[in-house]
């Protein structure tokens, strides 16, 4: 008898220290939902595997989903993620909507691997412009950052072509006091490298003043976001 409750108490302790450990985690300020979107095959799940440091394959494929994320301490806060990862397939961007409604910040996911330099301001229409008027229309509040994945490195004339229509469309989309930044993941990164970025592109967002007021009045969104992706000094600013 005296075993068994031995066993029981063991068990009781292993219990709430797992509770415990749990509720310390997520004893945070501020609880931002980070959301990646783009095209089928830019490399959402993979990039995003890589901020997580874990293997998302094979669980994100078919459906939305979000893995928590602790931050800890980012300035003078402490912060969660909840990081979604979404599909790409074209049948499923009518939701993009819905889904991004609570969005603090997005990560728009590019891939320009397979288009020519002909298709490229249609590519760009149909993905760039058609997710960031999708976001902006629920959460226009969201910070937006353009994460290139470069599977295939661009070349100069190519670079300056994609950051002139980029820019383009994002003029026509942001409304003033809205700050974007176009993060370079180039094709030698490791993946530590490129948790590295895209964790400084969320700290960078994070201690801005705009983005602590709005989550701290439960706002949808962030109103202004400033990025530094450390692979590429490009930025547009609209203020």
């Amino acid at each position: 008898m005296l075993k068994v409750k031995k066993i029981v108490l063991f068990f009781l302790l292993l219990v709430s220290g797992f509770v415990f450990l749990r509720n310390s985690a997520m004893a945070v300020d501020y609880i931002a939902n980070v959301v990646f979107v783009g095209n089928k095959g830019s490399g959402k799940t993979y990039l995003c595997s890589k901020f997580l440091e874990r293997d998302l394959s094979g669980i994100n494929s078919r459906s939305f989903s979000h893995v928590l994320k602790n931050m800890g301490q980012v300035g003078s806060n402490t912060f969660a993620l909840k990081v979604w990862d979404t599909i790409g397939e074209e049948r499923y961007r009518e939701l993009v909507e819905g889904f991004c409604r609570y969005a603090n910040v997005a990560i728009v996911v590019l891939n320009l691997e397979r288009v020519s330099n002909e298709d490229l301001d249609s590519f760009l229409i149909r993905n760039l412009d058609y997710y960031c008027e999708a976001i902006m229309k629920v959460s226009p509040n969201c910070g937006i950052i353009i994460a290139l994945n470069e599977t295939v490195p661009l070349t100069p004339i190519r670079r300056e072509r994609v950051l002139s229509r980029i820019d383009l469309i994002l003029r026509g989309i942001l409304d003033d006091g809205h700050y974007a930044n176009l993060a370079f993941l180039r094709r030698n990164l490791n993946d530590n490298e490129i948790k590295t970025l895209i964790e400084q592109c969320v700290r960078d967002a994070l201690v801005h003043p705009d983005v602590l007021r709005s989550l701290s009045t439960r706002d949808d969104g962030i109103n202004i976001i400033k990025v530094v992706s450390g692979s590429c000094s490009y930025s547009v600013e609209y203020v």
